[in-house]
C-alpha cells in the first residue's frame, strides 16, 4: 500500500491528465465539427457561434 501523500499527488497528476485530455478531445470535437459543417454549408454562411 502506497503512503497518502504519494496517492493523493497521483490522483492530482492523474486528475489532471484526464482533465486536459477531456477538454483537448472536446476543442478537437468542436473545431472538426465546425470545420466540416462550414464545408459542407458553403463556408461564410455558417459562421456563427455553434449552438451548446
Amino acid at each position: 500500500m502506497t503512503t497518502p501523500t504519494a496517492h493523493s499527488s497521483f490522483c492530482i497528476v492523474f486528475s489532471g491528465f484526464v482533465l486536459g485530455l477531456a477538454v483537448w478531445g472536446i476543442i478537437t470535437a468542436e473545431a472538426v465539427m465546425l470545420f466540416s459543417s462550414s464545408l459542407r454549408c458553403g463556408g461564410l454562411r455558417r459562421m456563427a457561434p455553434p449552438m451548446r
